[in-house]
């Protein structure tokens, strides 16, 4: 499965980088792809959620259907899982924006990692505010897969004492905010349902009219 990562400068950039799977056990992801956004005078936080949603842009460029999103941003991680509410407006609608996105994804597992795990989109970023300029660059054929994990594609835990489990174990659903439980998600990208075939993901399960199944 391929795995994207991405990372937002308060100076105003933002990158991704794209690794696709990994061969073997005992092999490295090759890097396929990497991009970088110059957004001037963007917030720290408006540019985490465009290095996000560039992530979403890229994998639906490239018709991809199956991939993980890591980033440092614990804030964005958690307002796209819905564990955490968003009352800022800037944050708000780029959030919105996350959750509309038109897609035909079906798999779609994101976490939150550690920066010193996320070396390259922020250098990505870096560079983007040091041109002053978007790039993007194809490093290698981009193609889909199927949802298939192998233990050597995982990026090392948030809390390196902790042993991941031999088996996967079933996430419980997350609750959504009290504010909202009255009404469904409005995006196929909040996840009514929780699968962990990918220890310390939240795995968001689609068909293929991107509706949560």
């Amino acid at each position: 499965i391929h795995l994207f990562k991405f990372d937002g400068s308060g100076k105003g950039g933002a990158g991704v980088v794209l690794f696709g799977p990994v061969s073997s056990p005992n092999s490295t992801r090759p890097k396929l792809y990497e991009e970088g956004l110059y957004l001037k005078d963007a917030t720290n936080n408006k540019a985490e959620y465009e290095g996000f949603l560039l992530c979403l842009k890229t994998a639906k460029e490239f018709r991809l259907t199956n991939f993980l999103i890591e980033g440092d941003s614990q804030l964005v991680i958690e307002q796209v899982q819905a564990t955490w509410d968003c009352r800022s407006a800037g944050p708000k609608s780029l959030l919105e924006e996350v959750r509309s996105f038109p897609h035909s994804f079906r798999y779609v597992g994101i976490r939150h990692i550690l920066r010193c795990h996320n070396k390259e989109a922020d250098a990505l970023a870096a560079e983007a505010v040091r041109e002053k300029a978007p790039f993007k660059r194809q490093l290698g054929p981009i193609v889909d897969t199927h949802l298939q994990i192998n233990q050597g594609e995982l990026t090392p835990p948030r809390r390196t004492r902790t042993r991941l489990p031999s088996t996967p174990t079933p996430l419980t659903p997350a609750n959504p905010p009290s504010r909202l439980s009255s009404t469904p998600f409005p995006s196929p990208l909040t996840p009514a349902t929780q699968a962990s075939t990918i220890p310390g993901h939240v795995l968001i399960r689609l068909n293929e009219q991107g509706a949560v199944s």
